[in-house]
């Protein structure tokens, strides 16, 4: 959830959001909030590739990253980055957030796999919001009144009070 209605993301209520995602990932859940931007995120280990325990995954204070994502072709991905060796134990999420600080939007045409994920650059202050061509992944997203919110669970967004019910007639 980011703010922009000048209200800080109500921790509380995270804290209650948080367990009703556990259907989706029964290996770890964890909620944060830092002012104007909060969100839940809940772990289900699938391997073989390391997961991030939570999220958002953070680069250089600069990156961070919220989503699914599992990467194909890591090696060759690590190569072009311009490692000698690749490293197994690199979680797709740390991997994806190091392409886009070489290459930004671009690394998307590098990127193999499937995915559905929000990236924000601290510096450049811009949201992207992304998934895989195929879709496997979902994405949802509402901005309704000052709020903007993404899951890839639709009934959750529908627990945000200030989204009205009539938005879930748009899926």
């Amino acid at each position: 959830m980011i703010r922009d209605d000048g209200h800080p993301v109500d921790l509380s209520f995270l804290e209650k959001t948080a367990p009703a995602l556990s259907f989706s990932g029964p290996d770890g859940t964890s909620f944060w909030a830092i002012e104007a931007v909060g969100g839940c995120f809940t772990l289900m280990r699938t391997g073989p590739a390391p997961q991030a325990e939570c999220q958002p995954v953070v680069l250089d204070k600069r990156f961070w990253l919220w989503g699914d994502v599992r990467l194909d072709h890591r090696q060759e991905l690590q190569t072009q980055l311009g490692e000698l060796q690749a490293n197994p134990e690199e979680t797709s999420e740390n991997l994806l957030l190091r392409a886009w600080r070489k290459w930004g939007p671009s690394a998307l045409e590098r990127a193999s796999g499937d995915f559905s994920f929000a990236l924000w650059d601290a510096q450049e202050q811009t949201l992207w919001c992304t998934r895989d061509f195929v879709g496997a992944r979902p994405f949802y997203y509402p901005q309704v009144r000052g709020i903007f919110c993404f899951s890839n669970t639709l009934e959750i967004l529908l627990q945000v009070p200030e989204i009205p019910p009539s938005w879930e007639k748009a899926f």
